[in-house]
């Protein structure tokens, strides 16, 4: 009796408890090419401030994930998508990273496979 009764508790507060929210977010944004040169550690921190300087104003959570998605360069500016994920948002890219890794490299991907006219030059990452 006093299982049924322990079972039934924990059974409704399972039925009682929402969905916890996982926040992942993906921003563009970029930086001039003209001042930056060939430096890769001045490159870097550009980057860093950008995105930082993207980020933070666009957020209400505090990103346990950030990665670099996408580099484009259009004319004189380097564009830069960047994935920024909370703790359950970086555990269900997880879970859909492990859904996804049986399949070939164009599977699973949507959208619209061509680029924005001028691209000169793009990475994936």
């Amino acid at each position: 009796m006093r299982r049924g009764i322990a079972a039934g508790a924990a059974l409704a507060a399972l039925a009682l408890a929402g969905p916890a929210g996982a926040s992942v977010v993906e921003i563009t944004t970029s930086i001039p090419l003209a001042g930056v040169g060939d430096d890769t550690p001045e490159l870097t921190t550009a980057i860093q401030s950008a995105v930082d300087e993207a980020l933070h104003p666009a957020i209400a959570f505090r990103p346990t994930l950030v990665a670099l998605t996408k580099a484009s360069v259009v004319g004189e500016r380097l564009y830069v998508r960047v994935l920024a994920a909370d703790e359950d948002g970086e555990r269900e890219l997880g879970h859909l990273m492990a859904a996804l890794a049986g399949r070939g490299p164009d599977e699973g991907r949507g959208g619209d496979e061509s680029e924005g006219e001028g691209a000169e030059d793009e990475t994936d990452l």
